[in-house]
């Protein structure tokens, strides 16, 4: 998980509940690492395992790292099988979402370069677009390993 992006999230955080929404993100990672880095990172929203990218298929967001790439992880002794539980090399392309409450996605942000995400600030206004007499959103952030 890009623990930076989570952190900034949550410093937004009570601006997303003042407009009735809520934040959740969704790791790769194995439980046990989500959970250290829910930890490490003191994060307080939700963050939900998505161990064998059940989720992330579901929003044809997995592929598969180029052989250079896994060199290169392995180098830095990253085994992303490891961490993610699974016996691929695969990894989610990370994205967040604006979902309203009737399940309608009405932002995405989805970017193959990892080092791209949703910033914060514009997090919020996407929310304040949304924001009617009526209207409650939800915001899913998908975190990737980098």
């Amino acid at each position: 998980m890009d623990s930076a992006s989570l952190r900034a999230y949550q410093e937004v955080l009570d601006s997303v509940r003042s407009m009735n929404g809520t934040l959740v993100a969704v790791s790769p990672q194995s439980v046990e690492q989500t959970l250290s880095q829910v930890e490490k990172s003191s994060l307080v929203f939700p963050v939900i395992p998505d161990v064998g990218s059940s989720i992330a298929l579901s929003f044809k967001l997995v592929y598969r790292v180029s052989p250079a790439t896994e060199s290169l992880l392995r180098g830095f002794a990253i085994e992303l099988p490891v961490v993610n539980a699974t016996d691929s090399w695969e990894l989610p392309v990370p994205a967040t979402y604006v979902i309203d409450r009737h399940g309608t996605i009405r932002h995405a942000f989805v970017d193959a370069d990892y080092r791209k995400r949703l910033e914060p600030l514009d997090l919020l206004r996407e929310l304040h677009k949304l924001q009617g007499p009526a209207e409650a959103t939800s915001v899913a952030p998908r975190a990737a390993r980098n």
